[in-house]
This record gives structure tokens, sequence and C-alpha cells, in this order.
């Protein structure tokens, strides 16, 4: 109590969304559109006089006017759809080099509408130095990275990594722009110990609820080698070296800005070859081709949020039912036959649900499986919930549930819980096996933002337990670990993705196979 009302003293109001637009101006026609782009630091009324601040405004390229543009639902002549409007501030402010954003219409003399669009710039150029110590393990990064290269939406990066004193490199390239288009392209390659990994993609998205039709082509690369644990006891390793190419097209069945029902079909080819030390009922070789159908089914139900996963930044959130089921097939004909005949089904089922007081309740659930020669492998179902409840001023509870169920699981594939994925005090993906749940509670103090015009501070206090059974194992509540502790959360403000950095202190409450049951991990993001 007494460190949230230090916070409610010390906590600076968070940003707050646009107005909302006049719903009886719909049907009334567009007369302007003015694009209104400003630099990370530069204010509506004056530019920041900090020097430092002017100096990095000229480092850092303003996003021009024309990406803004190519984003908008509408244009000047059209029938104003203040529902046009909403998702277009969305759309905008989901982009990753901008850190806010907002739409503002009135009416002109002659009855006509005249729009203002304001997009504010995150800073987009980053030197990567990245460090983390996390259940024994050190692992570390340096690179450079700019999300939006000359202003144009472009993202490029490159990295040096190196875990356990092994080095690697990673590289990547995006632009959501292909030739003044609405197309996607991305490249990425990266190689480190235990992973090589190649992909390029070009996508042609749905982008917008009133995108009627979306296609794709990709392509990837993947080399995987880890070992396989049965609750502590090492069994092997494994390695998996798997090539796929894959292409779509979608269809809109019906455009409404409302719910979106949509169907995507395509084929995908994939090779995989393994390579097992112990016994095994895997095959060596998989040679599958497969003809793909999915479903995509959403209402949208959007709300205006601060303090779920960011800090000052506005959130939106999606509360309408979700559902997305996907499938698999390769028929055992012609050219597409493949040495098995599996199905994978896939399914992910989610709803929002908001009461007043900022009590906010995320459920999700999913399913997806691989068939083989009428065998069922590979299936994993899970189940979870996130609460976020806003107290005190600046002051957010967060409590989550999950739990994990599979069936014939590759040893590469084992489900695992330990210190970089819930169970903090822990080592890195200490427990594994076929089973998972895991529940974090977690009191995270907003202690103020926007501290020098470039971070916002936090504070949070945890209680971590799970656990990770093998199979035929049977879930006893004497085999769940815990750990208690507490943290510093740092977020950059100027940033698109307001993600913080958290510094967290953690005591393991069971043995957790170290000489102390101390740790301090030092990773990126919420926890949850």
């Amino acid at each position: 109590m007494i460190l949230g009302a230090l916070c409610a003293i010390l906590g600076a109001a968070g940003a707050a969304g646009a107005a909302p637009v006049p719903k009886e101006w719909a049907g009334k026609r567009i007369a302007s559109i003015t694009i209104r782009a400003y630099n990370v630091f530069e204010r509506e009324e004056a530019k920041d006089p900090k020097p430092l601040y002017w100096i990095a405004d000229r480092i850092h390229k303003t996003t021009r006017p024309w990406v803004i543009r190519q984003e908008l639902l509408f244009k000047e002549g059209d029938p104003f759809n203040p529902d046009l409007i909403a998702e277009t501030e969305r759309n905008i402010r989901d982009l990753p080099y901008v850190r806010a954003a907002s739409i503002t219409a009135k009416m002109n003399k002659a009855s006509e509408i005249d729009i203002v669009v304001r997009s504010y710039d995150a800073w987009s150029l980053s030197i990567i130095a990245d460090f983390s110590r996390a259940g024994s393990q050190n692992k570390g990064k340096l690179g450079i990275a700019d999300m939006n290269l000359m202003g144009q939406g472009l993202s490029m990066g490159l990295e040096h990594r190196r875990s356990g004193g092994a080095p690697g490199w990673a590289w990547s390239a995006k632009d959501a722009a292909l030739w003044g288009r609405k197309v996607e392209y991305s490249l990425a390659a990266r190689n480190e110990p235990g992973t090589r990994n190649y992909f390029a993609a070009v996508d042609r998205p749905f982008f917008a609820s009133s995108v009627r039709t979306a296609w794709g082509v990709s392509g990837g690369y993947t080399d995987t080698s880890a070992s396989s644990y049965l609750g502590d006891a090492l069994q092997g390793s494994a390695r998996k070296r798997q090539s796929e190419a894959e292409a779509h097209f979608g269809v809109s069945l019906a455009t409404s800005t409302a719910r979106v029902r949509r169907v995507k079909a395509g084929i995908l080819h994939r090779n995989v070859d393994y390579t097992l030390s112990g016994p095994s009922d895997l095959p060596p070789v998989e040679r599958l081709n497969f003809l793909s159908l999915a479903g995509d089914i959403q209402e949208y139900n959007f709300i205006k949020e601060l303090q779920i996963q960011k800090f000052s930044h506005v959130e939106d959130i999606n509360l309408g039912w979700s559902l997305q089921p996907e499938v698999h097939w390769s028929p055992p004909v012609g050219a597409l036959r493949s040495q098995e005949s599996p199905v994978m089904p896939r399914v992910n089922l989610s709803k929002g649900l908001y009461w007043d007081g900022g009590q906010l309740l995320l459920l999700r659930t999913g399913y997806n499986s691989t068939y083989v020669s009428g065998g069922q492998s590979a299936q994993v179902g899970t189940i979870g919930a996130a609460y976020y409840g806003r107290g005190l001023p600046h002051q957010t509870v967060a409590i989550r549930l999950g739990y994990d169920h599979s069936w014939r699981l590759d040893r590469a594939s084992f489900l695992q819980l330990g210190e970089g994925n819930g169970l903090r005090g822990y080592r890195l993906d200490q427990f594994a096996g076929t089973r998972r749940a895991v529940m974090q509670v977690e009191d995270r103090f907003y202690i103020r933002n926007e501290i020098l015009s470039l971070f916002d501070l936090g504070a949070a206090v945890f209680f971590d337990t799970g656990y990770a059974w093998p199979r035929g194992a049977g879930m006893q509540f004497s085999d769940l670990r815990s750990s208690v502790g507490f943290g510093i959360r740092v977020a950059p403000s100027r940033t698109a993705s307001n993600s913080p950095w958290r510094i967290d202190v953690a005591r393991a409450l069971n043995d957790n196979g170290s000489p102390s049951r101390w740790s301090v991990s030092v990773l990126g993001g919420q926890s949850f």
C-alpha cells in the first residue's frame, strides 16, 4: 500500500486517446486530409529546446507523409465513416516506427469534413547491446538496427550474438510497401550455436477489414540441435533439419468494420531430416506436401488501455471473439504424394472481457496436432488466462494461468519451463516433459513516465509457480517449483513498443540445482 501510494504521488499521467469522432457526421463528404508527421522529440507547438534532443531529431529522419498516407483507409471525396477512422488510427499506431497517432475531424463551412492525421515518430535507430544472465548462463548480442530507414518504413538490422562463449550472427530486413504498394517483403538469416535459420517472404496481407483478397509466398530452412530431458534426467540429443516452401491465397467472405470472416487456401512443401541419439520411433526422413485451408473469424470490439503490456503508450485491445481454425492435409495422390499421409489440424480461440474500473481478462485456448499414417503424434493442447486489474492509480495487478498438455512429442520439442518462460529463480528450461503448468502473479507499479522525455520507470513484486511433468508421471502439487522476488522496470518512452527492460531478483523456494537459490535475470519485455 505504501509503494502504491508513493506511485500515485510520483506517477505522471499516461497518454490519453483522441476524442471520439462524432457519429452523426457519418456519410458526409471528406473534403481534405492533412498529414502531420512529428519527429521523435518534436512537439506540436514547438521543438524541444534541449540541445541533445535537437541533435537526435536531426539524426532521425521523420517518417515521410506518403508513408503515413498509404495507411489511410479513406481518401478525399469518400463519405465519412467513423469506423474506418478508428481502424486507420489503430493501424498507424501499430506501425513499428510510430509511438502515437491520432486522427481528428471537423466540419467546415460547406458542411464537409476536414481530417487531420497526426503521427509521432518513435526513435527507430538502435545500437543493440543486450546481455542476459539467467539460470547461471550468459547470453549477449551486439548490433545495429533501424526500424524506419530514411523515414521510408524500411526495417533492417545486423547482430553479432554470443551464447555460452560460442559466437553467432543474425540479419533481417522488412518493408510493408513494395514498389509503393501494400505488399510486404521480409528477409532473415540467423546462425548461432544449435540453430541456423534462413527465411524469405513476399506477402500481401489482410491489412484492413475492407481488404477483399490476400496472397503470399515464402520459403525457409532451419537446422536445430537440442538436448532432451525427462524431468531432470538427460535423455539424449536430437538434430532436426527442416526446409519449407509455401504459397497461399485468401479471400474475405464479407467486408465489415465490425467483424471479419476470411478463408485462406495454400500449398506447403516440407522436408525434414532427423538425427537422433538413443532409441526413437521417429522416421529418419519426412517428405511432406500439404494443402492448407484456414479460416479467420473475428469480432471487432476494441478498447484503449494503458499499463497492460506498455507503460505510457496507448494499447489497442480487442475484446471480441477470435476463432482461427487451420488444417494442413497431404493427399497420397499424384505429384502431392508424400512419404506419409498426415493431417495437421490447428485451432485457436480467444476472447476478452472488460469491467469498469480497469478490470481486463484475456482468455485463450488452442490445439494443434500431426497425424502420421493413421497414428496420432505431436498433439499439443493449451489453455490460458491473463487478468489485469487497475486498482490504485498507476498500479496493475497481473495474474497469468497456463496449462499445456501434449502427446507423442519428439524429444527436440518437449514442453520446457524455466527462467526464460515463467519460472524465475531456476535454470533456463530446467524442466521438460509432456505436460506443463504455470502460474505467475505480479503487482506492477508505474512510478513515473517520461523521465527526461526518455524513459518510464516502474517496479514489480512477483510469485511464480509451475512444473513440467514427463510422460507417465502423475501431476502432484508436491512437484510444483516456486519462487518469489522483486524487480525494476525501465521502458524507453520514445520507442514504438514502449516495452520494458526488467531486472528481476528471484529466490527459488525449492532446490533449483544451483549453488545458490538466488538468481538475477536481465530480460526484455513483460514476463507475460
